[in-house]
Parts: structure tokens; sequence; C-alpha cells
């Protein structure tokens, strides 16, 4: 297990046939385009998560189009507990645009859709649009649009960037914390140098 844990993790980016509506249900049939990724471990190779998470890519000349879709069965909704957004269930997309291990831009969305934005100096404004949908005792997802202008470059094909997709799972319901990782990140979601490289076709 732990081989496949270590072993570095990329994707494709396919362009998207047309712009998804962003309204937190990747079922639009632009989705079914997207690249997508079904294998999520545990911070530091300490296992599979209890449930399961997959992620989607795709983009177009202005946005890199992100769904994340989580399973919950152990809970109606998404815990908000109305305090740091990252105690809540939320998702968080980070990408190191240029590869230096040093630069980024990160996104967090919580259940709830509230979200921040952040680089390697704090909080920033990179203006993605995002929308959460919650499919009670079922699922919750998040669509992010999260536009090149705000990223500071736009990417070409076969351009190759660092991007990781991260999920945390606040206890409860009979369940501990779990920090649910793409790349193969050993002590927190800011270990750039570990993340997946995606490729844009």
């Amino acid at each position: 297990f732990r081989r496949e844990f270590e072993k570095p993790k990329s994707a494709d980016v396919p362009r998207a046939p047309l712009a998804p509506i962003v309204d937190g249900e990747p079922d639009d049939e632009m989705w079914q385009a997207a690249s997508s990724i079904g294998q999520f471990y545990l911070i530091g190779g300490k296992g599979l998560p209890r449930t399961k998470t997959r992620a989607q890519f795709m983009y177009d000349d202005k946005y890199l189009y992100v769904a994340v879709t989580c399973l919950e069965a152990a809970r109606k909704k998404p815990l908000i507990k109305n305090g740091a957004i990252w105690g809540d269930d939320e998702v968080e997309v980070w990408i190191d645009t240029n590869g230096d291990g040093k630069t980024y831009r990160q996104v967090i969305v919580n259940g709830a859709g509230s979200q921040l934005e952040f680089n390697e100096d704090g909080t920033t404004e990179i203006g993605a649009r995002v929308a959460v949908h919650v499919r009670e005792g079922h699922s919750w997802s998040v669509e992010l649009a999260i536009p090149f202008a705000g990223l500071g470059t736009t990417p070409k094909p076969g351009d190759k960037w660092r991007l990781n997709v991260a999920r945390h799972r606040p206890a409860g319901n009979g369940f501990p914390t779990e920090l649910i990782v793409w790349g193969p990140l050993n002590r927190g979601f800011n270990e750039l140098a570990k993340y997946p490289t995606v490729t844009f076709r």
C-alpha cells in the first residue's frame, strides 16, 4: 500500500467542449469529457478514507473547471461549525502553476458554499466561481470555475502544472477526523513538491 501511496500522481486536463453550468452538480453532458480521479488517500499514507471522493478536471480559454464529489452516508448534510472554514466539511484545490514548490493559489470551499482564497502571502482574490449541491444522506459536491486571470497565467496544450485536491472530513457520527488527499502528502496540504502533475491537452 505504501508503495502505491508514494507513487507520483498525474492526470490530463482535457478541453471542455462547452463551459459547464456552475451549479454544484457535475452532471452536465460537458463533464463527460473531463478527466476523473477516484483514488484518494489519508494524509501520511495511513490508509484509505472511509468514504469515496472523486475529482474531475477540464478547461477552456478562460477557466480551469474542477468538480469534487464527496460521498457521505454517515451524516445527512455536510458538517458546518460556523467557525473557521477549514474546520468544516470542506474541499481545497491547490495550484502551483510554475512548479517552483513555493508559490501557489488555493481555493477552499465548505459544504455550505462559503469560500476562501489564498496564495503564499495570505488571503488573495482569485475570483473563482463556486457552487455546492447536497444530496442528503448520500453526498455533496462542489463545482469550481477558477479563472486563469486570477492565477496569473493561461495554460497552452502541453503545459504542466502542479495541482492537488484535498478534503477535510471532520469527526462526527462515530468516525475520527480524516484529512484526505490525492497526492502523496505526509504532513500537511501545503507540501507543494509532492503535488500531482496535470498536463493540459
